[in-house]
């Protein structure tokens, strides 16, 4: 069975941009056969807040069940 993943992509200000992180994370997703299903993107939203206040990660992880996976940037 294929797994199948959301990706989270967050940057901290609106003069960041998260293609770096998708472009990463696709790659990782091919390389394993992974599924990407859905990108949730939190542009310009401090890694600080709560999840309240990050309403992509929110719904993200809201969403997820097993056996999907989910995959983030950490930098």
């Amino acid at each position: 069975m294929k797994r199948r993943i959301g990706i989270y992509l967050r940057v901290s200000t609106d003069g960041q941009t998260t293609e770096n992180q998708r472009r990463e994370l696709e790659a990782v997703a091919a390389r394993s056969g992974w599924e990407v299903v859905d990108f949730h993107e939190d542009a310009g939203i401090s890694g600080s807040n709560g999840r309240e206040r990050r309403p992509r990660l929110d719904r993200l992880l809201k969403d997820a069940t097993a056996p999907n996976m989910i995959a983030a940037w950490v930098g």
